[in-house]
């Protein structure tokens, strides 16, 4: 669980859930995807708000982890932490397999969460009758991929190619950023910087951040 610096239990935080990719755990985004130091620097430039943001580990549960992120990690979080209980205030995204749990939980949980993040990764049920339509309409969407990626474009159906044409059959709005790179940490870091510091919540206060040297 990452906490922003000057982090005051009186006050109360928007939450922000990032998954890994196959393979990975919890510590992935905060060791190889440097999270933290991306949070504190657009916390700091006063690009975004102050957020907490939690980490977790799905290949636990092969990637079938919604009931678990719903029942066990959210509320555990919102008990623990000075955190919004509102789905607007949640975000979550994830990279490769957990761009596809993403997207999973787009489709079972569409009114827990505010905003979506899905980097290099579509979802295995693209039938549009097993979306709530409306629900995900209101979400705020965002779809990255780098542009030699494998998860880009592919003929496994599971590409962010077909999970977007899903998305305009449902007349769900997204922005979509292809990326340089490939299947890599680069675009992945690049996209958690594009998804928090132009996809989620305006700062409302200056940053208390004191400046750099």
């Amino acid at each position: 669980v990452y906490t922003p610096y000057g982090y005051d239990a009186t006050k109360e935080y928007k939450t922000l859930y990032v998954s890994h990719g196959g393979g990975g755990q919890e510590a992935e985004w905060m060791e190889i995807g440097a999270a933290a130091n991306i949070m504190d620097n657009l916390i700091a430039a006063g690009e975004m708000a102050p957020v907490v943001m939690v980490t977790m580990d799905n290949t636990h549960f092969s990637f079938n982890a919604g009931k678990n992120i719903i029942n066990n990690i959210i509320p555990t979080i919102e008990a623990k932490y000075a955190v919004s209980k509102e789905a607007d205030d949640r975000a979550f995204c994830g990279l490769s397999s957990g761009s596809m749990q993403t997207n999973e939980l787009a489709r079972e949980y569409p009114n827990e969460f505010g905003y979506f993040g899905a980097f290099s990764g579509g979802n295995r049920d693209l039938n549009p009758e097993h979306y709530d339509k409306e629900a995900l309409q209101k979400t705020g969407y965002y779809v990255s991929a780098g542009c030699i990626d494998m998860a880009y474009n592919n003929t496994m159906g599971i590409s962010s190619i077909d999970y977007m044409k899903l998305l305009d059959t449902l007349e769900v709005k997204y922005d979509f950023e292809l990326l340089s790179g490939a299947h890599d940490w680069g675009v992945w870091r690049e996209s958690l910087t594009r998804f928090a510091k132009n996809h989620l919540w305006n700062v409302e206060t200056p940053s208390t951040l004191p400046a750099g040297p």
